[in-house]
């Protein structure tokens, strides 16, 4: 009698499992390759703002290194110099023919080319003792 109450307590024999089973969802390796996904792209983002920001200021750096090289620049335009040296003379036609003389005085072509019709020469006589005068102040 034993024999049989030992028989009733034991569970029953599980089946053997099928040859070929059926495949589960891979629920959890779907979402896990999502979650992957979407945190590359995340980062990628991320970086590209960051490129485009560090481009940015790169670019602002530059052009503030342009700007600082543009005001120590001492080379004065051939405009500013004649600006200067007729701070309170009026009269365009004297400005007009320094200016000339002072851009062709530059260029070390004065002998080259001929003055504006409308300049004379006592103008030039003027200019060239200004420029003269300029010249030997630089020095």
């Amino acid at each position: 009698m034993e024999k049989v109450l030992e028989g009733i307590n034991t569970p029953p024999v599980s089946p053997d499992p099928p040859v070929d089973p059926q495949p589960g969802t891979l629920r959890q390796r779907d979402l896990g390759r999502r979650n992957r996904k979407a945190t590359k792209a995340k980062i990628n983002r991320e970086f590209q703002e960051l490129q485009d920001k560090f481009k940015k200021a790169e670019q602002k750096a530059e052009k503030y290194k342009k700007r600082l090289q543009r005001r120590k620049n001492d080379h004065p335009s051939p405009r500013s110099k004649v600006n200067k040296l007729i701070q309170n003379i009026s009269g365009t036609s004297l400005r007009r023919t320094l200016l000339f003389h002072t851009a062709v005085a530059e260029e070390d072509v004065l002998t080259l080319i001929p003055p504006p019709e409308n300049v004379t020469s006592h103008h030039m006589a003027i200019a060239r003792e200004v420029w003269d005068t300029l010249a030997s102040h630089e020095k």
